[in-house]
């Protein structure tokens, strides 16, 4: 079975014109910039899925889902670590967006799974690879990143995804 059918889901359906939002920065890596205020996003298991292992790379929770109370991600209410261009807010460490709620940085992460899928990314597509993913996301080192996330969803999901997995096959 494919890691699209284990982890379930089809494609997300957002309301009104939540993904035509305009990038606000020109920035050509990270995270797509994001307006102060979002709709509520109902992500696939898909979407849920590859944002959980996003948060373990990320080092908001450990191996077991357990929340690193320390960590940079969960102080910022944040648990992908986005960075994100133009955020009028609070940061913490290298510019995480520190944000209101776990709900909203859970719904942040989301809407950014969101923007990938239905193709209104900046900075990400369904073609690129795990590791690609990886190289534009994170300041760290983007193999143990990606390494991170792919332990987290193969560990998890009992998926068997690699570096060179397209996120069209995680994220149909």
């Amino acid at each position: 079975m494919s890691s699209a059918g284990i982890i379930g889901g089809a494609v997300v359906i957002l309301g009104g014109a939540a993904v035509l939002y305009a990038v606000l920065s020109g920035e050509a890596s990270g995270p797509d910039a994001q307006p102060p205020t979002i709709p509520a996003i109902t992500p696939t298991a898909n979407e849920q899925g590859l944002a959980k292992a996003i948060a373990f790379a990320e080092g908001f929770w450990d191996v077991n889902s357990n929340p690193l109370s320390s960590s940079i991600p969960y102080r910022a209410n944040n648990p992908g670590d986005l960075v994100i261009p133009g955020w009028p807010g609070n940061t913490l460490g290298a510019g995480i967006a520190v944000l209101s709620s776990m709900a909203d940085g859970w719904n942040r992460l989301y809407y950014q799974l969101a923007l990938i899928v239905s193709g209104n990314s900046e900075n990400f597509s369904l073609n690129d690879t795990i590791l690609g993913m990886a190289e534009t996301w994170t300041d760290t080192d983007p193999e143990d990143w990606a390494a991170n996330v792919i332990y987290f969803a193969n560990l998890n999901y009992g998926l068997s995804l690699t570096v060179n997995t397209p996120l069209s096959q995680v994220i149909p």
